[in-house]
């Protein structure tokens, strides 16, 4: 690619697009014309050259900061226009990024400019395009995690998720014993649990977590009465029966169910959904197992 050409052909955009480079450039200023970014810093870089040589006073390492500065600049433009590059490739028809504030836009790029990575590119630029169609909303808090992601961390979340159901639009991995084989097997350990959680991602607990089944209707099966719980893994649905007269817990009125020893901060709930994990073969066969041994029932919806 040469030094000054876009990484966007600016003459067959969508609506959406030419709106969102409209909206970025209204945030951080020039978009699509890297060659006037790097021209103009050029000729202030010769301007300060020849200010410096008038007074004779220019100096070897002088020079090279200038040059350095000159190089940077350009290498954060290609990366601005590489991950917005790739939005545009997301946003759909019905998109609004005028909507997008230009301060979150401003701290969005002041984190990711310096991402070179392909594949965290994409990442960044899936943020973007869902923030810029509305169909999520990152928080700082979630952006500033993603910056300090190197793609094993994003590769090691992403195997988590693949453990995560969906209870009441509310994702949660279900990780009952991460030292099981299972889970080893499919590079899934304490470490990179650790590791994540150290990073903001994800939360590690010595002891069992619980749902509440408050809310849940009751439906009879087999001649008795059970607590209907409907969960979601991947595109298939499921419902789990827990007894009504399961033991009730000290600080729940009704039976809890469990979900393992791993849960999602605010922030893996925002990136679960441009994270794109592929489910695991026998997952659910394991957890009904788990489940099982509560005298609570894990029934597929055909």
């Amino acid at each position: 690619m040469s030094e000054g050409k876009s990484l966007i052909d600016l003459s067959n955009l969508s609506q959406p697009a030419t709106r969102l480079i409209e909206k970025i450039s209204d945030a951080i200023g020039v978009m699509y014309e890297p060659t006037r970014i790097i021209k103009l810093a050029q000729a202030e870089a010769h301007a300060a050259l020849i200010g410096f040589n008038s007074k004779s006073t220019i100096t070897e390492l002088e020079q090279r900061a200038i040059n350095s500065l000159i190089k940077k600049e350009a290498k954060k433009q290609r990366n601005i226009e590489s991950i917005t590059a790739k939005a545009i490739g997301s946003l759909p028809n019905s998109a609004k990024p005028e909507n997008i504030e230009e301060d979150w836009l401003s701290y969005f790029f002041s984190k990711c400019e310096t991402i070179s990575n392909e594949s965290m590119q994409r990442v960044w630029a899936e943020v973007l395009a869902r923030q810029a169609s509305a169909s999520s909303s990152f928080s700082r808090k979630t952006l500033s995690i993603l910056s300090t992601l190197e793609s094993y961390d994003a590769e090691s979340f992403v195997k988590f998720c693949s453990c995560v159901i969906i209870h009441n639009a509310h994702p949660e991995t279900h990780i009952y014993n991460i030292d099981d084989e299972f889970y080893r097997d499919k590079d899934i350990y304490l470490g990179r649990a650790l590791q994540l959680q150290s990073l903001g991602l994800l939360h590690f607990n010595n002891e069992s977590l619980y749902f509440s089944v408050d809310g849940s209707k009751t439906i009879e099966f087999d001649d008795e009465i059970y607590y209907k719980v409907e969960l979601q893994y991947f595109n298939q649905n499921y419902e789990l029966l827990i007894p009504e007269n399961e033991s009730q817990g000290i600080l729940n009125d009704k039976p809890t169910f469990e979900y393992g020893c791993i849960s999602l901060t605010a922030a893996d709930v925002e990136l679960f959904q441009i994270c794109n994990p592929s489910p695991i073969d026998g997952f659910m066969e394991k957890v009904g197992a788990r489940l099982r041994k509560a005298d609570q029932i894990l029934k597929q919806v055909i």
